[in-house]
Formats: C-alpha cells, structure tokens, sequence
C-alpha cells in the first residue's frame, strides 16, 4: 500500500468511526491538522495559521471554563 492510499484509508476509518453531526469540530479540525503534518506537499503557511487558529481557540475557550 502506498503512503498516499496508508493517509486516505486513516481518514475514512476515522471519518466512519463517528458520523460529522456528532463530532466536535475543534477536535475535527486537530485530526486534519496532524494528517497534513504527514503530507510530503503541503503550505508551511496554511499549516502554521491551521495551528495557530486551533491554539487561539483552545486559549479562548480553556479561558472561559475558568
């Protein structure tokens, strides 16, 4: 199996394990986040702001359970 086939079988397994109007979609967003970390081509920006927005939304919400 090639590495391209290995990541698209990862996501539909995790795509089928929960159903997208169950899932929390930060957490969604954090599996995407560390699959295109595994992408050989990918955008070191789109990447860094993807990581960022996650963070500054975790703060914000870590920040409003206190």
């Amino acid at each position: 199996m090639s590495r391209m086939d290995l990541r698209m079988s990862q996501q539909v397994q995790c795509a089928l394990q929960v159903t997208l109007h169950r899932r929390v979609r930060r957490v969604n967003a954090r599996e995407y986040i560390e699959t295109f970390e595994r992408m050989d081509h990918r955008s070191q920006v789109l990447h860094e702001f993807a990581r960022l927005d996650f963070n500054i939304v975790q703060t914000i919400h870590q920040r409003e359970l206190r």
